[in-house]
């Protein structure tokens, strides 16, 4: 089981320039960086991201939700609550949970396929990055 305070870095994930609306405190809860070694598939990783809702101080504040989730199309938008008229900074995924989902739905989706191939004798590695106490 690896650490929530484990740092993950991707190429496609990147820090929005917002003070205190970062990419990673607004839209991170687990990053999941999925690498599996198949004889069939070959190599590969797969990033995942779950999406927080805002929590019990960010309603307190009456903030506004900066970020949606196209869970169909692996997308995450983040928007800058300070300029609402500029577009969303936009980010893609191999797969994106937004603050609906739950746990189990992302260990089946993301973890158990790992899991199954491990058992079989694969190489697999589940590594995820993410808020502490977001998920």
């Amino acid at each position: 089981h690896a650490s929530q305070e484990q740092v993950a870095t991707d190429h496609r994930s990147t820090e929005v320039d917002m003070p205190s609306y970062s990419f990673k405190t607004a839209a991170t809860a687990v990053v999941s960086g999925i690498k599996m070694q198949n004889a069939a598939a070959g190599e590969c990783v797969k990033v995942v991201v779950r999406c927080r809702p805002l929590f019990g101080k960010e309603i307190r504040e009456a903030r506004n939700q900066i970020v949606d989730c196209d869970v169909r199309r692996g997308e995450v938008r983040i928007a800058n609550p300070k300029t609402p008229e500029d577009p969303p900074k936009q980010f893609t995924f191999d797969g994106v949970y937004d603050h609906t989902s739950t746990q189990k739905e992302i260990f089946e989706g993301c973890a158990l396929p790992i899991v199954r191939a491990a058992i079989e004798g694969y190489n697999g590695t589940i590594f995820c990055y993410g808020q502490t106490g977001t998920g």
